[in-house]
């Protein structure tokens, strides 16, 4: 198997054991530089020995718990560092097998795998960017190969995150956990005017505040206690994919109905 990898830059979250060192291992027999990320610094030493004299890449280890965005921050730019440049491909594979073990908080698994991929949108080093997910993982989840045909690679390709992406997943995060949308702190973090960003998705918002779903205070936009029921269709609001064509049914809607 040839996937044309050779001289790539890999992060690998989950590195040092299972299924993430599986695919650390292939990466780096097919010509990848490869980062381990994972919490045990021992077996983090010993994965990153073996893969690199097995090899011949330079596969090296890196210390962070993917539950820490500080670890994650910090850990994408050692990896960054050791590599040489910029990240090519990412592998979440940091969650603890389905049937294995007790099922890992959902810390671990909602948002341990998110976070590297959101820490890392700004390190990848072409717009359009490789990634591989071992989403088998997950308690529940579907297998990748279900979205390939029996002859094809299991590799999903997608776009490199925009600044706009990122500031929307962090709006509609807060939104959906804390019940509220921290307007001052996201104005402070993206460096944007609230009001002016979102003018139009404001609009949208003005029927759910006139139903009492949505109270509007300084600094913040909070949803009130019959609200919170609806937190998905407030959400809705600011999601900008969601007007936009089914790109295999035009004419049907891209989401499945709230309520």
């Amino acid at each position: 198997m040839n996937l044309e990898l050779t001289g790539k830059r890999a992060l690998v979250t989950g590195g040092s054991r299972g299924i993430g060192k599986a695919v650390a291992r292939v990466l780096a027999q097919e010509g990848c530089d490869v980062a381990l990320l994972a919490r045990d610094p021992a077996a983090l030493a010993s994965a990153a020995s073996e893969l690199g004299t097995e090899t011949g890449r330079n596969v090296v280890g890196v210390r962070a718990d993917t539950t820490s965005d500080d670890q994650v921050r910090a850990g994408v730019a050692e990896a960054v560092r050791r590599l040489g440049g910029s990240i090519d491909i990412l592998v979440n594979a940091a969650a603890e097998p389905a049937g294995y073990a007790a099922p890992p908080g959902i810390d671990a698994i909602g948002l341990g795998s998110v976070r590297p991929s959101r820490m890392n949108a700004g390190r990848m080093s072409s717009e359009r960017a490789n990634a591989w997910s071992a989403s088998s993982t997950a308690p529940g989840s579907r297998s990748p190969m279900a979205a390939t045909a029996p002859d094809q690679n299991t590799v999903f390709r997608g776009m490199r995150l925009q600044e706009d992406d990122l500031l929307r997943a962090d709006l509609i995060q807060q939104l959906m956990c804390q019940g509220e949308i921290p307007v001052a702190a996201l104005e402070r973090r993206y460096a944007i005017d609230f009001e002016d960003y979102f003018a139009g998705e404001l609009e949208k918002l003005g029927p759910l505040v006139d139903d009492g779903l949505v109270r509007r205070e300084p600094g913040r936009i909070v949803a009130t206690t019959r609200g919170r029921l609806l937190l998905r269709n407030i959400a809705m609001c600011f999601d900008r994919y969601l007007d936009q064509p089914n790109g295999e049914t035009p004419s049907a809607p891209r989401f499945s109905r709230a309520i």
